[in-house]
């Protein structure tokens, strides 16, 4: 698969619940190559960590997006339900990783 290219427009509403911790995380991102906006169905994982870089997954989420003139968008949290302790106040940072390429860096602060 070629070098993928990214930009980010990291959208958060947060959805209460009774302990108000999000269950859906809404994010648009665009996604280019060499050749220019990407028009294609790719696998995407998401992974939410403590940690700029290194360290373990918190939680993650693996999705099929169609990506069309390079934007596209989903919510995160609705294929595998984002834990109650994942928010505890501090700092968390999202990875992006697109079919088999490498994680996208850097990670971004939430």
């Amino acid at each position: 698969m070629k070098k993928i290219i990214a930009s980010f427009v990291l959208v958060l509403f947060l959805f209460s619940t009774a302990n108000s911790v999000p269950s859906l995380i809404n994010f648009q991102g665009t996604l280019r190559d060499a050749g220019g906006p990407v028009d294609a169905t790719l696998a995407f994982t998401f992974s939410i960590y403590s940690n700029s870089t290194g360290g373990t997954a918190d939680w993650s989420e693996t999705k099929n997006i169609s990506v069309e003139a390079g934007v596209y968008s989903t919510q995160l949290g609705s294929d595998t339900a984002i834990g109650s302790a994942i928010f505890d106040g501090t700092t968390k940072y999202l990875s992006i990783k697109v079919g088999t390429d490498a994680e996208m860096t850097p990670r971004l602060p939430m």
